[in-house]
């Protein structure tokens, strides 16, 4: 086969997808963004339907790992236990947050995190939190890529990531 004259091309090594809820009425923002985000937590907004809920996601599939982009509109969001049973996302989560400030908290810490802050969550531990206007960038760790390390990560999770290793993530 001569790859010159080759009618297929490769698959992109990197799959990207987007979602964003400016298509949508404003008054359909908020449920949109509750129906993307079904699996991964219950959320409230803390303005009226009527006053809109913009919020954007893109995200990247690395193998076992996923980076992620948010700005999202004030809300309110818990991560239960009921969702946990449900979710096959069982994932850690290191976020840099890039404007707004959030704050979470598990059952034993919790942070509270503005511009420039970056934090650990466990998605095998409920947590909930507030955040405002906020844009931040996610990096998803896999349980099952970092098993011999996971206890370590989960007593780290829902807190505030300080030292040398912020600067660098």
């Amino acid at each position: 086969m001569d790859p010159q004259n080759s009618d297929q091309s490769p698959p992109p090594l990197i799959t990207r997808h987007k979602f964003s809820t400016a298509s949508f009425r404003q008054r359909e923002q908020f449920d949109a963004w509750c129906n993307f985000t079904a699996t991964m937590c219950d959320l409230r907004s803390v303005a009226p339907p009527q006053s809109g809920f913009l919020a954007s996601n893109e995200s990247f599939h690395l193998g076992s790992m996923l980076l992620t982009n948010f700005e999202l509109s004030p809300m309110e969001f818990t991560f239960t236990k009921d969702i946990i049973r449900k979710s096959s996302f069982d994932h850690w989560c290191i976020s840099a947050v890039t404007k707004g400030v959030v704050a979470a908290e598990g059952d034993s810490s919790g942070f509270k995190a503005w511009a420039g802050g970056t934090v650990l969550h466990s998605y095998a531990l409920p947590f909930s939190g507030l955040m405002d206007i906020t844009d931040y960038s996610g990096i998803f760790l896999s349980r099952d890529e970092f098993g011999d390390i996971a206890d370590d990560l989960d007593r780290a999770s829902h807190q505030q990531v300080t030292g040398p290793m912020s600067e660098i993530v």
